[in-house]
């Protein structure tokens, strides 16, 4: 596919299935317009494998309609009593969604085709009514970030470097829940070292010169296996952690369910990092981020006094709702994807087709996909070479559509108009022309003049990084997909931006580049977290980067060489 034009549209790429992803886009514009009063405009998905078989999503739009419709979702709450509605009315939506979707992944099992359908829509309704709340984030977070370094670069006066201030007012007193993962981990940690010193035969493990895949296999099948009650309290602490985070390397492609056994062999990976023992490796960590948050909160304090109040407020309402509520709306995602899986399994066992494929419907599809799944088999294939989904603000051209008279038994050929909730959507070559046509009335792609000039010369701009070292120098590892691609310690982390999934491969990582986000993504607040060096929207690193190549970061300027 060409390179998209990035000076019209914004992107959101990640790998990702429709099911899972059109379904967090659709309430951005039925539900949203019904609360609101007015919703996402021009929104392409454009799904396609790339080079290395991930299937990745580009999710457009445009900068200047999200800051429109970000301005407008600020100035509803800037009135205290409409502020408060929305508060409570998160905490309810949330709250059915969490315990409807709990309920789900403990009993889905049992469910026959006909149940797993009607408890796929009840959720995906709860889903809807929650995600109505969730969309106010991502406009928020662009436009006040927008407010915020306009007024920061224009009017601050104090003795704080501009860049420190602006990202100091985005940081949050909250904790992330990737600090959550990674200090529940250390409380795991604590319990494995205590078994340590007692044990002989898994010192005798840990001891052993090659620690790769085979080293942490022999323990945890050691762990397991073990019928000594020393490793009770460990495996009591492990499921607890399985219990809660579960969902922690869920993405909008696939799910997967982490089990205890998973976390003792995520733990246990610590053991070779710089040769610390565990414990010691997820402290420094934690101190990392304490003092992290310490500085983030100190430099903020100072700033945010000498605001006027109309700026206070408006970075107390990127906080709670461009980062604190993003957060949650991640985790939310992440647990909700699972009971969807759970119930998509069903909808897989019974009709015979992969799980895979049925990601490939979006979610208005599946009950015609289920009434009749041959009719999907060529455009399954075809959607696996290029699909694209297209929403608006206002309906789409009609479609003739050929349907059959439940009386008569007869085909009816009628006009058919997408409501604005439902995407107009093309697969394989259809696809490829309705690309064409936008293009030349939406200028998607750049031409190829732009592209070389873009190839030429890669910029970003500095989340965080380390005063004492303003140049750095590394091995690359470009990573669409972190539950299937592996990050080795110190080297570089490239990424179209960053996810939960993607924190293993952050915490070995020297520093983090990504395609796209602002001073509030996942990205910027993990790395600001854990003190890694962060380049965030570069717009082309993943095109232009590969594994393996050395490059050179310079963090006064945000510039990024090739070197080798």
């Amino acid at each position: 596919m060409n390179r998209i034009n990035t000076e019209a549209w914004g992107v959101w790429e990640q790998n990702s299935s429709p099911m899972l992803l059109i379904a967090t886009l659709n309430p951005a514009f039925k539900e949203l317009r019904e609360y609101l009063g007015s919703c996402f405009a021009n929104t392409p998905v454009i799904f396609e494998y790339d080079n290395a078989k991930n299937y990745q999503a580009k999710w457009l739009f445009r900068p200047e309609e999200w800051r429109s419709l970000g301005q407008k979702m600020l100035d509803m709450l800037l009135c205290p009593s409409y502020s408060v509605a929305f508060n409570t009315g998160v905490e309810l939506a949330e709250e059915l969604l969490l315990k409807r979707s709990n309920e789900i992944l403990e009993i889905s099992k049992n469910y026959s085709l006909e149940e797993a359908l009607n408890v796929f829509e009840e959720i995906l309704q709860l889903y809807y009514d929650y995600y109505k709340f969730g969309w106010f984030t991502e406009p928020i977070q662009y436009h006040t970030e927008h407010i915020i370094s306009n007024y920061i670069t224009k009017h601050y006066k104090g003795n704080i470097p501009v860049t420190d201030a602006i990202n100091a007012l985005l940081a949050t007193e909250e904790e992330s829940f990737t600090v959550d993962i990674i200090k529940d981990l250390f409380e795991c940690s604590k319990i494995f070292d205590e078994i340590l010193v007692c044990d002989e035969y898994l010192q005798k493990l840990v001891s052993t010169p090659k620690k790769g895949l085979e080293f942490q296999n022999n323990i945890v099948d050691y762990v397991f296996s073990s019928e000594d009650k020393i490793f009770d309290t460990l495996l009591k602490k492990l499921q607890m952690h399985s219990n809660k985070f579960h969902w922690k390397k869920n993405n909008y492609f696939a799910t997967s369910f982490v089990s205890s056994k998973d976390v003792l062999f995520e733990l246990i990976e610590a053991i070779h990092l710089d040769n610390k023992g565990i414990t010691k490796y997820y402290l420094e960590k934690i101190e990392t981020i304490s003092k992290s948050k310490s500085e983030q909160l100190k430099i903020k304090s100072q700033v945010f006094a000498e605001l006027p109040l109309y700026y206070q407020t408006i970075v107390s309402i990127a906080n709670s709702v461009g980062s604190v509520l993003i957060d949650t709306r991640k985790k939310n995602i992440m647990i909700t994807n699972s009971a969807f899986d759970a119930l998509l399994k069903i909808v897989s066992q019974k009709t015979n087709y992969s799980l895979e494929d049925i990601h490939l419907l979006i979610p208005q599809e599946l009950r015609s996909f289920v009434d009749n799944p041959s009719e999907y088999n060529e455009r399954f294939a075809a959607r696996r070479k290029l699909f694209v989904c297209l929403q608006t603000d206002f309906p789409i051209v009609p479609e003739l559509i050929d349907r059959i008279d439940p009386t008569t038994k007869e085909s009816i050929l009628s006009w058919r108009v997408h409501p604005t909730s439902d995407p107009y959507t093309a697969e394989g070559i259809d696809a490829e022309k309705v690309l064409e046509e936008l293009n030349l009335t939406m200028n998607l792609f750049d031409s190829p003049s732009e592209q070389k000039k873009h190839s030429q010369h890669l910029h970003g701009v500095v989340a965080f990084h380390d005063k004492s070292e303003p140049i750095i120098e590394g091995i690359v590892r470009v990573i669409r997909n972190p539950n299937n691609e592996y990050l080795s310690n110190g080297e570089i982390l490239v990424a179209p931006n960053t996810t939960p999934d993607y924190l293993n491969a952050i915490n070995k990582s020297t520093a983090i580049i990504t395609n796209y986000g602002g001073l509030a993504c996942h990205a910027a607040i993990t790395a600001r977290e854990l003190k890694k060096p962060c380049i965030i929207d570069t717009k082309f690193a993943t095109d232009i980067l590969r594994t393996g190549q050395k490059i050179r970061i310079n963090f006064n300027n945000g510039n990024i060489e090739i070197i080798s």
